[in-house]
């Protein structure tokens, strides 16, 4: 378009009226299937821990709740996750004093890596999140490990607490 015919343009007129709605799409897949799944447990008493050479199982004695398929063991150590699915595991303790102990999840008895806090330099707090696939039977463990150390949980709150919950694989 020559230089001058551009010149002359008037201005852009209102918007027109709406268009018809168009026709529904397909119906989309199916999203996660929510597992009733779930789990807490907190050890609030103040427990004394030691690690004199050896690891040790946080117990969770106080303040249980857990769906049916969620199963912690009598001494309050281990939980086992009779549904198979994704789970989102936090734990968390909270300590008196600062230490150079370490902390992991254990699944089926074996050390899970991303969950491990190494602390450098001490820590009086260790917290982590992980999810992970579990298969059904699954067992889960929250230990205290280190060459010397005895650990003070915080009394009348959270001193250490487990959560998890997941999805099923189905």
């Amino acid at each position: 378009m020559p230089q001058d015919q551009r010149a002359r343009r008037g201005a852009i007129g209102p918007i027109g009226p709406t268009g018809e709605t168009g026709a529904t799409g397909p119906t989309g897949s199916p999203g996660p299937n929510p597992s009733s799944a779930a789990g807490f447990a907190a050890n609030t008493s103040g427990a004394v821990i030691s690690t004199l050479l050896r690891t040790i199982l946080v117990p969770s004695p106080n303040r249980h709740v857990l769906s049916s398929d969620i199963v912690l063991n009598r001494f309050n150590t281990v939980f086992t996750v009779n549904t198979p699915g994704r789970y989102r595991i936090s734990c968390q303790m909270n300590v008196t004093l600062e230490l150079l102990l370490r902390s992991r999840l254990l699944i089926n008895g074996s050390a899970y890596t991303p969950s491990v806090i190494s602390p450098m330099p001490s820590k009086a707090s260790f917290h982590n999140e992980v999810i992970v696939d579990l298969a059904s039977s699954s067992t889960v463990t929250l230990e205290l490990y280190g060459l010397l150390g005895t650990v003070i949980l915080l009394k009348n709150s959270i001193g250490a607490s487990f959560q998890l919950g997941g999805e099923n694989s189905d």
